[in-house]
């Protein structure tokens, strides 16, 4: 507050002088091209007549004098973006709250006059398209996009901003982005995506400056906000739609495979599966994503039992991924998260919760959940790994397994550690799903009764 208002009252002081300097700069020019009236000998009736035609022809040198002064020289704090600002314009929006009013407020933000939300409706299989364009708002519903498009294209295969002035139209694939792009009304395109999965695009149209990096980055922000804001609202809508309560179980396990990860997958050098036990699905959430931090692992447990929880749950996994993507640590994206649930009131109960970050290191943070266990073929060794800090880490080497059990679990890990251990050494180069089949029939056969456990394992 106290900058904000210094940074005002640095503007009156700095308009006040670049005005008075503009005036004198304006006297000068009329007076240098009226002195060599004096030498010709003009009467006063043509020395009038010659004056004010000066004066009308050197005026708009005056107004560009202004618009210079206020769009290049001048600070506006009243026009500096925040990602507060941002939270600011999006808290408690919905979907047609945010095209009706917030989606203006940031145009006006950016100084920018036009603007497109394109994004995907599941329900329809087709996509919404929500316009502004000065005061006039358009939406044009149930649109049918080619999946060929170049632009949706760029995005699905390389998810790179598109900023149009930096295209090369000598370039076959580029002139159509750039076509598109014209098509559009757009100078910038910043992708919308929900865990990986691209959802569609905010174009902005052009502007008096150029689009910074920082403006860049915050309306990243703001289209990663947008995903999170539609996939809430699909989410509710889903399940207020059905009354039924064995209609909505099934309906909230589908959107919950939907948007989980794959059970079995890999990123990079990174072999991920899951267990989930049979009728503890729609308990669990768990994804998987890369970011230029490294590669992700959120996991959640849903405690509650009220209806509709395994719904709404799962719409943390965006919240999660944009903390990530931001280039929060492990322990920032855990107490961020777990502050959205307590804002929100999103689920009742307990709501354990970690979150796994790998680059060169293993790091995690969790709550609620066990520690990690670790096996590590080459010193053949296994242990659960001690995390007193927030933020804990270990270095990560080829070969290394890493396990996220279940709470219930754990507490009996003493009669299974054997059996696991020889598992993991037996069947060190088999392929993670397997080992995970393994392990699951080896922990029943020995009594134990699992609801989910996470396997991870660094490749070579």
């Amino acid at each position: 507050m106290i900058s904000e208002g210094l940074s005002r009252m640095f503007n009156k002081v700095t308009a006040g002088i670049y005005a008075a300097l503009g005036h004198l700069f304006f006297a000068l020019i009329i007076l240098s091209m009226a002195m060599p009236l004096f030498f010709v000998g003009l009467n006063d009736e043509y020395f009038v007549l010659y004056l004010s035609l000066i004066i009308v022809i050197t005026f708009p040198v005056l107004d560009y004098f202004y618009v210079f002064l206020e769009r290049v020289v001048l600070i506006q704090p009243d026009k500096i973006i925040s990602p507060e600002k941002i939270d600011l314009v999006l808290e408690s929006q919905t979907p047609s709250r945010l095209v009706n009013d917030g989606f203006e407020q940031i145009l006006s933000a950016f100084s920018v006059r036009s603007g497109k939300i394109i994004i995907y409706n599941k329900g329809s299989d087709s996509y919404d398209i929500y316009e502004q364009n000065g005061i006039k708002k358009r939406v044009v519903q149930n649109a049918l996009i080619d999946r060929d498009n170049p632009l949706f294209r760029n995005f699905i295969h390389q998810n790179a901003i598109v900023y149009r002035k930096r295209l090369n139209p000598e370039i076959g694939y580029e002139k159509k982005v750039i076509e598109e792009m014209t098509r559009l009304g757009g100078e910038i395109a910043i992708p919308i995506f929900y865990y990986e999965r691209f959802l569609g695009v905010l174009v902005l149209g052009e502007r008096r400056m150029r689009y910074s990096a920082d403006d860049i980055s915050l309306l990243s922000t703001f289209a990663s906000k947008i995903g999170i804001l539609f996939v809430n609202s699909f989410l509710w809508k889903e399940s207020l739609s059905k009354s039924d309560i064995k209609r909505e179980y099934e309906m909230g396990l589908k959107v919950q495979r939907s948007f989980n990860s794959p059970c079995n997958t890999r990123i990079g050098n990174v072999e991920y599966s899951v267990y989930v036990k049979e009728g503890e699905e729609t308990r669990y959430f768990h994804c998987i994503f890369s970011t230029e931090n490294g590669i992700h692992i959120s996991a959640y447990e849903q405690t509650g039992s009220y209806q509709g929880a395994f719904v709404f749950s799962p719409i943390l996994i965006p919240v999660s991924q944009t903390y990530a993507r931001m280039g929060y640590s492990p322990g920032d994206v855990v107490e961020k998260t777990e502050w959205v649930i307590a804002e929100k009131t999103l689920v009742e109960g307990s709501f354990p919760i970690i979150h796994i970050a790998i680059d060169q290191s293993f790091k995690w943070s969790r709550k609620g959940f066990p520690s990690v266990f670790r096996y590590d073929a080459e010193q053949e060794e296994a242990t659960f790994l001690n995390d007193t800090e927030s933020d804990a880490g270990v270095p990560c080497m080829g070969g290394m397994v890493f396990i996220v059990f279940d709470e219930s679990f754990v507490k009996t890990m003493g009669h299974h550690y054997e059996a696991i251990v020889s598992i993991l050494e037996s069947y060190a180069g088999a392929p993670l799903s397997a080992i995970r089949t393994l392990l699951s029939e080896k922990i029943i056969e020995h009594g134990g009764n699992p609801d989910f456990f996470l396997m991870l394992r660094i490749l070579q």
